[in-house]
């Protein structure tokens, strides 16, 4: 199916995160299949989905680093008058060809709406909140948009601090400020550095990957931002900053010129969220649009019955 899978996506505009190399990159190659939904004349749909196999329990779950998964339908064929009878046909087809799991967890992507027929069948949603800009509007009018503290946060860095983008970033530089991240937190990186090498080194080698990293006159690195994209968005993907040179305005300066960059190359910029206050506060500032996308879960009463336990000791 894979084989199938991977002509399909060269023929359609599939999001960066349901692709077979990425899938590779952030799942790893053996620890992801795929169902796809055909008849006789072309693909219906897919489902890219990740598995592991964790203390005898068997989970279907997003992989790292990853926004989406989920189901993508082929709507080339159908009228409008027909699409949420498709829907519902190429979603319960998917259904049915779900392996067996103790919990299935995605966020789907934001195109995908009707969950209906997962709700039919016990599953259960939560919206969660991304944001991004559409570069229907020119520069101009996306500076315009900005909030007043983000527009001299980008003065400051560039006027004040002399930073500039690094012409030939490196990987291992950008992996030290993402750590500094969670240190800031007493926290430990939750995902290898060798997950972020081998994400950037596929983005790299698809053409859908560039990183942007400020550095002053005296070299020092500020900020950096890891950003992917695809035919129809651009993505924030990771961050990080000197918690000692923060005050450079250093992270909206980096993100403003990917803003810029990205402008002739794809059709919006997503912040990929956050749920998490500050962050929404600070993304919200780049006068970004809101956009509700769906986590759709089920999970076995056994497991339920035994996570609950857990949490009392």
């Amino acid at each position: 199916m894979k084989k199938l899978y991977e002509q399909f996506c060269v023929e359609n505009k599939i999001p960066i995160f349901l692709k077979p190399w990425w899938m590779d990159a952030s799942a790893g190659p053996d620890n992801w299949d795929v169902i796809v939904i055909k008849d006789n004349k072309s693909i219906l749909g897919v489902m890219p989905y990740f598995k592991e196999n964790k203390f005898g329990f068997k989970f279907i779950k997003m992989p790292p680093l990853t926004q989406f998964n989920g189901p993508y339908l082929n709507f080339k064929e159908v009228k409008k008058s027909e699409k949420y009878s498709f829907e519902i046909k190429v979603l319960k087809e998917i259904l049915r060809k779900i392996p067996k799991s103790t919990k299935f967890s995605q966020c789907w992507h934001y195109s995908s709406k009707n969950w209906l027929p997962f709700y039919w069948q016990g599953y259960q949603q939560t919206t969660k909140y991304s944001y991004y800009l559409n570069y229907e509007k020119s520069i101009e009018k996306i500076w315009d948009n900005l909030k007043s503290n983000i527009k001299s946060d980008i003065k400051k860095a560039k006027n004040r601090f002399n930073l500039t983008i690094q012409k030939e970033p490196n990987i291992s530089d950008f992996i030290e400020l993402n750590k500094l991240v969670f240190l800031r937190q007493d926290k430990k990186l939750p995902y290898k550095e060798e997950l972020i090498r081998n994400i950037y080194s596929a983005c790299l080698k698809n053409n859908s990957g560039k990183l942007f990293m400020a550095k002053d006159p005296e070299g020092r690195i500020h900020a950096g931002a890891l950003i992917i994209w695809d035919e129809e968005s651009a993505y924030y993907l990771l961050g990080g900053s000197d918690p000692e040179l923060r005050n450079s305005g250093a992270t909206s300066f980096c993100l403003w010129e990917a803003i810029k960059f990205f402008k002739d190359k794809t059709k919006k910029f997503d912040f990929e969220g956050s749920m998490i206050q500050p962050v929404e506060k600070f993304v919200r500032a780049f006068g970004a649009k809101q956009i509700e996308f769906y986590k759709v879960e089920k999970q076995s009463k056994f497991y339920g019955f035994f996570h609950s336990l857990k949490s009392l000791y």
